[in-house]
């Protein structure tokens, strides 16, 4: 029968694997690199513990949103009509990233109306509008952290001119200040990438001194990327959206943890993704072997756990609202 492991013993097994004492800075990286192993696996799961649903009303003239932070992939993208019917919405077109760039180029967002489709786009860093010269302060919820370093860099121009960059030593629950120089109240929308030198028992916040909320790094996030859903046209008025989405894992923090939703059939898997990384680490040549295990054993999680091998539910309506036709609607709600 399959056995899971803590967090700790997958780390000694991989150190021990390539003959590492395991110092602090090692074990930091096996850490980093089991997890990547784990999230990589997830990331190929579909099991209905991942599923959620966000739901959000647009602004007039505003065309991204933010997304949730624990958001991995989408189900599906409904608007709500004009009338407000929250029982019955529209299925909105979604298109890759890389189509909707080259259909609509950044600030080519069409007129304002409802919105035809949207894409997800993923961006590195969070972008806020800094008025002030207070400086960035980064703080955790939990009085543990107190030897983790926390760094922002601040990029003008679209992410392309660095303007600042400052980074401090954790300080628990009392707030430490990164910078307190290079931005002023003149700067515009500035494009923040925050990070941290190690796991941490809590959530860090970095704000702006005067009390502006710039971004959170959750306890496993190392650094923050961010989905943003972006549409064409851009919205005229306040529509309901509705994205059924795939809830991204959640970190190995302690070393009591386990690889939480993984099937023990499956979980020797973040071992060997954690050992080839490891290994390529050192330039140990069984580096190969150990990704092709990694590989094997997530296209074998994907085959067995593939929505193509899950039954879909049955749709069955007793009528159609009044002034719908059958094509244009996706409905989200079942009559059983």
């Amino acid at each position: 029968m399959a056995q899971v492991s803590s967090f700790l013993n997958y780390q000694d097994r991989i150190l021990a694997d390539i003959r590492h004492p395991g110092d602090a800075t090692m074990r930091t990286r096996v850490r980093a690199w089991l997890n990547h192993a784990y999230f990589e696996m997830m990331g190929s799961l579909r099991i209905s513990a991942q599923n959620d649903e966000f739901t959000f009303d647009t602004v007039s003239g505003t065309r991204a949103y933010d997304l949730p932070a624990d958001y991995m992939g989408m189900l599906g993208l409904h608007i709500v009509d004009r009338a407000d019917d929250t029982a019955w919405a529209k299925q909105l077109r979604s298109w890759s990233s890389v189509t909707f760039r080259n259909k609509y180029p950044s600030g080519a967002s069409g007129t304002n109306a409802e919105p035809a489709g949207a894409s997800v786009i993923r961006i590195d860093g969070v972008q806020s509008r800094v008025t002030g010269t207070d400086g960035i302060r980064a703080v955790s919820d939990d009085t543990a952290d107190t030897t983790q370093v926390a760094t922002a860099v601040a990029y003008i121009d679209a992410g392309r001119t660095r303007i600042m960059e400052g980074s401090v030593t954790l300080n628990g629950t009392t707030a430490a200040t990164l910078v307190t120089r290079g931005l002023n109240a003149f700067t515009p929308n500035v494009v923040f990438s925050i990070s941290k030198s190690d796991f941490t028992d809590g959530t860090i916040l970095f704000d702006r001194a005067g009390g502006t909320v710039i971004g959170r790094l959750q306890p496993w996030e190392l650094s923050l990327s961010r989905y943003v859903l972006e549409f064409h046209d851009t919205p005229d008025a306040a529509f309901t959206i509705r994205i059924p989405y795939i809830r991204s894992a959640v970190g190995m923090l302690s070393d009591g943890a386990i690889p939480l939703y993984l099937p023990a059939e499956f979980a020797e898997a973040i071992e060997w993704g954690g050992k080839y990384r490891a290994r390529d680490y050192v330039d140990d040549d069984r580096a190969a072997e150990a990704d092709k295990k990694f590989k094997e054993m997530k296209n074998e999680m994907e085959a067995k756990y593939s929505p193509l091998n899950v039954e879909e539910p049955r749709f069955v309506f007793a009528t159609w609202p009044a002034g719908y036709a059958l094509e244009t609607i996706n409905p989200i709600q079942t009559v059983t």
